[in-house]
């Protein structure tokens, strides 16, 4: 099957729910069209409208909680600037209901992954990145009650996010869908940062300071998230941060960056280490977390980067 004007998805085991934008002659779009694909028959859930005459949908994300999915759309109108709105959308009823929405720091970008939506694993909240306007790939971090749909910033700005030419694949959620893990970086201050929240309880995150020092490739293994940590120097280590004793500890050194890879069993990852002076240069290995012991997996060379993708069949 294949869809057309496709702007957010979210495929499962037995349908697709996607947000589909309508555009008018001038290739703007005046209509987000929400649709559930079953495996045989696509049907139109909802269809949603700007807010005035002038505006226009630019960007759309999407999660689904059960049969109830929530959607933000970024609008911009003329003369009056972004926002976004978050809409709240019962796929049986096929009834929406507009939750929250605000002004934005900055335009949603299509180069730039700005607009994300994750729902907490009780379906009580909504965490959204906005865009800051600071950078094209920095966010502020919003979170939306869906009981009383009282809105509140976590993150005021600096919420490092990936754009179209980014090599590391980093995934932000755990596949639990219990905790996020987001890049802080603040380079008016000089200091970068990691922030941890749980999804179910957001009164509690847990940031780390990394001063000069920046992010590379973020995973989750059970009860840790695993992080490359990079210095100035290009020098770095692979650390963990253990979740329930929020205490963080470091498992080899090394110039660890982009993709991280946890084995099916969750006792080592798979990275690109760097080799020496030349960035582009990087060897596939694997590391096992409880005692930082490295093992090749492959020799990388400048015209051949090994870049660690997905486990098939456990291999």
């Amino acid at each position: 099957a294949s869809f057309d004007d496709v702007t957010t998805y979210v495929l499962e085991d037995n349908r697709a729910v996607f947000v589909r934008f309508y555009q008018n002659a001038r290739g703007e779009a005046v209509e987000a069209a929400i649709l559930l694909w079953d495996g045989t028959d696509n049907r139109e859930i909802l269809t949603l409208t700007p807010t005035g005459e002038t505006c226009r949908f630019t960007s759309a994300a999407l999660a689904l909680h059960g049969d109830q999915a929530a959607v933000v759309l970024g609008q911009r109108c003329t003369n009056q600037g972004t926002d976004w709105q978050l809409y709240t959308v019962d796929l049986n009823e096929r009834m929406g209901t507009l939750a929250a929405s605000a002004d934005t720091g900055g335009v949603y970008l299509p180069y730039a992954r700005t607009n994300n939506i994750w729902l907490s694993p009780n379906g009580t909240y909504a965490y959204i990145t906005v865009p800051d306007g600071v950078t094209s790939r920095t966010a502020s971090l919003v979170l939306v009650n869906l009981t009383d749909y009282s809105v509140l910033t976590l993150i005021d700005r600096q919420v490092l996010l990936p754009h179209h030419e980014d090599p590391r694949r980093v995934r932000v959620q755990s596949p639990d869908g219990a905790w996020l893990a987001l890049p802080i970086t603040s380079p008016g201050n000089n200091r970068n940062g990691l922030t941890v929240i749980e999804l179910n309880d957001p009164s509690m995150p847990v940031r780390l300071d990394l001063a000069l020092d920046t992010i590379g490739g973020i995973a989750f293994a059970p009860n840790n998230v695993v992080y490359a940590e990079i210095n100035a120097n290009g020098d770095g280590s692979l650390n963990a941060l253990d979740l329930t004793a929020g205490t963080t500890r470091r498992v080899l050194r090394g110039n660890f960056q982009d993709s991280l890879l946890i084995t099916p069993d969750g006792s080592g990852v798979v990275a690109q280490l760097y080799a020496g002076d030349a960035p582009y240069y990087s060897d596939l290995v694997g590391v096992t977390l409880g005692d930082g012991v490295l093992s090749p997996l492959y020799t990388g060379n400048p015209a051949n980067r090994a870049q660690p993708l997905a486990w098939v069949h456990g291999s």
